[in-house]
């Protein structure tokens, strides 16, 4: 069910909210800046970074106000219209950033060997060009392990299965950094124990909390 998307990038300057937030002006040179442990996985090494650290306390705070809003008018402007139902959404998405030298152990999951609903549908977009091993990797069907790159650029974004199907990241050797979000949504009547919350309210991503848009808000 993977599908690549477009959007307005004027309209929702993603970049733009997300360097202001790090205080960089090129989302496709960031270094990992510190020792990263081999025996940790990738993500894991990326959460252990002076800069994603940075980015996770802009989220919990006003430093992220232009992001949010920019978020929220993403999904009931770009995707909710997509739906014929209102729907629930991650409320606060999650931020990736795959250094340019990032190193790790790649491990490949399923969202729902994490407790996510099987109804929910994943989306990631891209901040900077997303390609070869600094991309997201996927199978294309669940069991087949045939893993290959979801390839992106700015102002494009991705919707799939990542609760049937295996995905991760592997080891960067491309010279460029890949900074995305992704966030999961349900159709309101498909709601499972999604906990629906206050989106525009800043605070830590979770991905188990929710929030609401109808039809008639995009």
């Amino acid at each position: 069910m993977m599908k690549i998307l477009s959007y307005d990038l004027a309209r929702y300057d993603f970049p733009a909210a997300v360097r202001e937030m790090l205080g960089v002006d090129d989302l496709s040179t960031l270094t990992i800046g510190t020792a990263a442990n081999p025996e940790h996985s990738i993500y894991k090494n990326m959460e252990q970074t002076p800069l994603y650290t940075r980015l996770a306390e802009a989220l919990r705070g006003e430093g992220s106000a232009r992001f949010r809003r920019t978020y929220r008018d993403f999904v009931a402007g770009e995707v909710q219209p997509r739906y014929s139902e209102p729907i629930l959404y991650q409320a606060c998405p999650t931020l990736r950033i795959i250094f340019a030298d990032a190193e790790g152990v790649s491990r490949f999951h399923r969202d729902r060997d994490y407790g996510h609903d099987a109804r929910e549908v994943n989306y990631t977009v891209a901040l900077s060009d997303a390609f070869e091993t600094n991309a997201i990797w996927i199978e294309s069907k669940e069991g087949a392990e045939d893993y290959a790159p979801i390839t992106l650029r700015p102002g494009e974004y991705a919707r799939f299965d990542g609760a049937s199907l295996s995905h991760g990241a592997v080891a960067n050797r491309t010279g460029r950094s890949r900074v995305s979000f992704d966030f999961r949504i349900t159709p309101a009547s498909q709601r499972g124990t999604q906990a629906i919350v206050d989106a525009s309210e800043a605070g830590p991503p979770d991905p188990h909390a929710f929030a609401r848009v109808d039809a008639v808000d995009a």
